[in-house]
């Protein structure tokens, strides 16, 4: 019996204790049977509901819960009591000692007793404080979110706002330099052209950078080309090239696999930004694109000495290496620390050369290269030497569509030998590289003599010459090739290589094909794929009368091409009309408003439709809708659709995806240039001819 007394007197101070311990702990205790009675309170909520005992919790509980969180708090308390369901919540409460509402964290669980019996038990604890940092926190947020859609939407109008009246300064510039002008005018004009170039670049860069800053920016992953990807930004920088007398090599290791998942227009971006810099800051000599395939190690340590985490390893993906060197004016060590900053640029102090720009585009760049998983960093640079850039991404690796390389002829280039002269070294090692892959044989020189000389006593497939060569050039050379009576290599057809883009067909009758550098990769094969798989090359002069006759047809063809121009602004409907004129479009209307243009559609049928998107009582996305539901009408089943191109002002990538999705054929960005409009029309003709 005395035993029986201890263990009762043991656990009275027990319950006492944790009564004790209960009642002094900073959080609200409620505790009820399964019925839904209270039968605890702990001190902490008694004073904060101001009761005395358990039995009236539950009203003092709920009047005291904020107005506007009384029907959620009624619906959990009801799945938490009949559907035995836990959960936690965050809710409004009138506290007594402090006389106001304060935020609490709610938790609702239910325990089991080895009896099977239920218990449900709230625990209310404050939170007060840390609710109201995130309230302002999110309240912040959407300030800044605010702020960052006034910004956006201010810099897209001023971007729009600029471009339209940039488009008719440089279009009307360009027509000028086709008028007779001395050389100063002509000058003035280029450096004219070349200061709203660099005003649309600063506009394109801003843009970017402010959608950068806020996350704003994000990958459009794809199944890409990614030599196609490399072909279509060199023919972007080599109008540059060219007027700064230039070489360039683009190479891309026979490892590096074809197509990949990534972002083109993203790499696109990158890559412009760096061989534009190193064309600007670049006034003699070369400049090189390589990409190769680094295994993950070699990636690793590549990250790890630029400070970069490397994604965990997986067989899904591989990492692609781009390497941009130039022989440039270089960068001192003092400025290294200023690249890939924003709003920082470094003066080529050595020739006191001030170089415009907004500091923006390796900021730029280095931000799209960590959004695609990779980094970059400069590998070296001297001054008057070079510099050295350097990018690694990782790619998705994607099924291979050999259907579009794959080709029935190229087994005439297996163990063709051809002849490849150059006087530059990186253009030699990139065509040999080339054909290589092809299973062709290549034969290398630096110079005509040295070709000349081999040619008596071995003989080739086929010859690829480059124009520009010091003491005898691709000209010359060839010509003496047709002289050689006595040897088998007088008839082989010959490539001329340019870098210039002279038209070969005036001034040398001696080669088959012609094309301008940097040599895209397709366009090779299939010239080489003809003129071997062909009984007897055919020189260009023989040529000449077949495109003499498709140009007459073409020119008659682009005469009949009924075009409608929808355009506002009076200077940019001159600009494109003068364009389509100069190109040989000659039947052209032009309407003010997308109203008018509906009401033209509706009277006349038309080939190709020029939209401006900007225009008053209709605006171009309104006037595509209608386009589009007219023509779908089962009454104009023989009515062929117009090809509608998006003219506009607004420039970004994604404004170009976006009109593309409205049910646009095609997309010119503002200013228009000739040569834009030129390949739009271009697209369209291929299109019509192949339908």
């Amino acid at each position: 019996m005395s035993n029986k007394k201890q263990v009762s007197k043991m656990f009275s101070i027990i319950d006492e204790d944790i009564t004790l311990v209960l009642d002094n702990l900073p959080v609200g205790i409620i505790r009820m049977n399964e019925s839904g009675k209270c039968v605890y309170t702990n001190m902490y909520i008694k004073k904060m509901l101001n009761i005395k005992d358990a039995s009236g919790v539950c009203d003092a509980y709920m009047s005291a819960i904020h107005k506007d969180d009384m029907q959620c708090e009624l619906d959990i308390c009801r799945n938490f009591l009949h559907n035995y369901t836990e959960s936690s919540n965050v809710v409004r409460i009138y506290n007594n000692l402090q006389k106001d509402y304060r935020w609490y964290m709610n938790k609702r669980t239910i325990i089991r007793s080895r009896e099977g019996i239920l218990t449900f038990m709230n625990t209310l604890q404050d939170v007060h404080e840390n609710k109201l940092m995130e309230l302002k926190l999110r309240d912040e947020t959407l300030k800044a979110e605010k702020a960052y859609n006034h910004k956006t939407i201010f810099l897209a109008n001023m971007s729009h706002e600029i471009r339209t009246p940039l488009n008719g300064i440089i279009g009307m510039l360009t027509l000028l330099e086709d008028t007779p002008l001395t050389n100063d005018q002509g000058d003035y004009i280029s450096m004219l052209k070349e200061c709203s170039y660099n005003l649309m670049t600063i506009i394109n860069d801003i843009l970017d950078f402010s959608k950068l800053e806020v996350g704003k920016i994000t990958l459009d992953i794809k199944d890409m080309n990614l030599q196609e990807c490399l072909e279509s930004t060199n023919d972007i920088i080599m109008s540059k090239i060219y007027e700064k007398s230039l070489e360039f090599t683009s190479n891309i290791a026979n490892d590096v696999p074809l197509y990949i998942k990534s972002d083109i227009n993203r790499i696109k971006q990158v890559l412009l930004n760096l061989l534009s810099n190193s064309i600007k800051f670049t006034d003699d000599g070369n400049i090189i694109l390589n990409v190769e395939k680094i295994n993950y190690n070699t990636a690793r340590k590549l990250y790890s000495m630029n400070k970069k985490e490397i994604p965990p390893y997986n067989d899904k993906y591989v990492y692609v290496r781009f390497d941009i060197e130039d022989t440039g004016c270089g960068i001192d060590k003092d400025d290294v620390s200023k690249l890939f900053k924003s709003f920082s640029q470094v003066d080529n102090q050595s020739t006191s050369k001030v170089y415009q720009g907004t500091g923006l585009g390796l900021a730029i760049s280095k931000e799209l290269v960590e959004l695609m998983n990779g980094c970059i960093w400069l590998q070296w640079s001297e001054r008057e030497k070079g510099s050295h850039f350097s990018f690694i991404i990782r790619v998705g690796i994607c099924q291979e569509d050999v259907s579009t390389e794959s080709d029935e002829n190229d087994e005439c280039l297996k163990n063709a030998h051809v002849l490849i002269v150059d006087d530059n070294m990186h253009n030699r090692l990139s065509l040999s590289g080339i054909v290589s892959k092809w299973g062709m044989i290549p034969h290398i020189f630096s110079n005509g003599e040295e070709a000349l000389y081999f040619s008596k006593v071995h003989t080739f497939h086929i010859g690829l010459i480059d124009i520009c060569m010091p003491k005898m050039d691709g000209h010359t050379l060839a010509a003496k090739f047709r002289e050689q009576s006595d040897t088998k290599n007088a008839n082989i057809p010959l490539i001329a290589l340019s870098s210039f883009g002279e038209k070969i067909s005036k001034t040398n009758n001696h080669f088959s094909a012609h094309i301008v550098k940097p040599i895209k990769e397709l366009k090779l094969k299939k010239e080489c794929m003809q003129l071997l798989s062909s009984d007897k090359f055919t020189s260009l002069s023989k040529g000449d009368i077949v495109s003499f006759e498709i140009d007459n047809n073409l020119d008659e063809l682009k005469e009949n091409i009924r075009i409608l121009v929808a355009e506002d602004i009076y200077i940019n409907q001159r600009v494109i009309v003068s364009f389509l004129n100069k190109s040989g479009f000659k039947n052209v209307l032009i309407v003010e408003n997308g109203q008018q243009c509906i009401e033209a559609v509706l009277n006349k049928q038309f080939d190709v439709i020029l939209l401006d998107i900007r225009m008053p009582v209709k605006n171009g996305d309104t006037v595509m809708k209608e386009i589009s539901q007219f023509y779908s009408g089962e009454s104009l089943n023989n009515l062929t659709k117009p090809y509608v191109v998006a003219v506009t002002a607004y420039g970004m990538e994604e404004d170009k995806e976006k009109y593309l999705s409205m049910g646009f054929d095609n997309y010119i960005p503002k200013p228009v240039s000739k040569s834009q409009l030129d390949k739009c029309m271009n697209m369209y003709i291929q299109k019509m001819l192949h339908e």
